[in-house]
């Protein structure tokens, strides 16, 4: 045989394996035989009759005639998770559930699970393909199977991610700072002295819906006496009538408020006697507690927890230059973590920065589930 005749030969066999490689997997693989036998099934739901006045209307995902009890199941799995049309496609003989982050896949998992026990399946088999990250089922009524792969995207739920900022330093607002504050739409948490006149006034006149009041309270320094924070304040040498005394006094002149913040109280926020004491009235009055004293010696978290209150910790920024990596290391914390605390002193620059900050990062802090919130969301 000629070098030419070989060559003309292996050319036509090569041919001939390239289209059958083509063509062959669409009559036998493991996807042509799933889409064969969802199209062919008829069994429609219990009680309905096609074509009978009330039948619901097929809608986008129904368009290739799956079975009345398909279509069924997937549009309560979508009405019932809250998804997206678009969320929801199917391909080769696959429906693929784009799901958001911010919830486990096992609870999505367990949810769509019920769904299919509820509307009566008499077959569900699944399998996790990827940890936590793809799962993949079969769902089955008579003869007719219907496959679902859930997976994970790139968004997330809106607020699985809680971000609260909080602002010192409001003794001396101004009537246009307070309506500057009032306009900016995102939800802000006042720390407001209670027995200043001009800043309990303002927080009242200007006491918005997305304003939340913590009430300042003075603690014992570790500088004290040189350091003194006033009459008002909590010493480590306090009863439990008289820390509830002071508390209370407090709460009198804003009722509204929903916690405290500390004020120097280094000391204070180290002795455990004390924290007791403040804890337990917290805890009773469902009140929370933000321990500003940056003390590495703090037992503030440690004694919530025994008391069962609700406490956070957090620095407070007072420079300007500090405000961008502060609002993105926190928002990386939120996500992390689930919540994160901000904690800025205010200034008419740092107020403008953090609201030009929140209105440049809105679409990513609502792609990634983040919420600017209350304290007391957090509770």
């Amino acid at each position: 045989m000629s070098i030419y005749r070989r060559i003309a030969l292996f050319a036509a066999i090569t041919g001939t394996l390239l289209f059958l490689g083509m063509w062959v997997p669409r009559f036998f693989s493991a996807d042509g035989l799933k889409i064969a036998a969802i199209s062919q099934s008829k069994n429609p739901s219990p009680g309905t009759v096609s074509g009978k006045a009330g039948e619901p209307t097929r809608d986008s995902l129904t368009e290739s005639g799956l079975p009345y009890w398909q279509e069924q199941f997937l549009q309560n799995l979508r009405e019932t998770l809250g998804i997206e049309a678009a969320s929801l496609r199917q391909r080769r003989g696959v429906w693929q559930l784009t799901l958001p982050r911010g919830r486990p896949l096992q609870d999505y998992a367990l949810e769509i699970e019920l769904l299919a026990r509820k509307a009566g399946l008499d077959r569900v088999e699944g399998r996790e393909v990827r940890s936590n990250q793809v799962a993949e089922y079969g769902f089955g009524l008579g003869g007719a199977m219907l496959y679902l792969r859930l997976e994970f995207g790139a968004a997330y739920l809106p607020g699985t991610a809680r971000l609260a900022i909080v602002f010192t330093g409001l003794d001396s607002l101004g009537e246009s700072d307070w309506a500057t504050m009032d306009k900016a739409p995102w939800k802000k948490n006042l720390v407001i002295n209670p027995y200043s006149e001009e800043s309990r006034t303002g927080a009242l006149r200007h006491r918005a819906a997305h304003h939340e009041l913590i009430l300042e309270l003075p603690m014992e320094p570790t500088a004290y006496p040189y350091v003194n924070p006033g009459k008002n304040a909590l010493y480590i040498h306090f009863t439990q009538e008289e820390v509830d005394r002071t508390l209370i006094s407090a709460l009198e002149k804003l009722p509204a408020a929903k916690g405290f913040v500390s004020r120097f109280g280094d000391r204070a926020i180290e002795h455990r006697p004390l924290l007791e004491k403040l804890f337990r009235t917290l805890a009773h009055r469902n009140l929370l507690f933000i321990d500003l004293t940056e003390s590495p010696r703090s037992l503030a978290l440690q004694s919530a927890v025994e008391q069962g209150a609700v406490c956070k910790v957090a620095w407070e920024r007072k420079r300007l230059d500090e405000l961008e990596a502060e609002f993105n290391k926190k928002t990386i914390a939120a996500q992390k973590t689930g919540e994160a605390v901000m904690v800025v002193r205010y200034s008419p620059r740092s107020f403008a920065k953090l609201n030009t900050l929140y209105h440049d990062h809105l679409e990513r802090l609502q792609t990634q589930g983040i919420a600017l919130v209350k304290l007391s969301d957090m509770q």
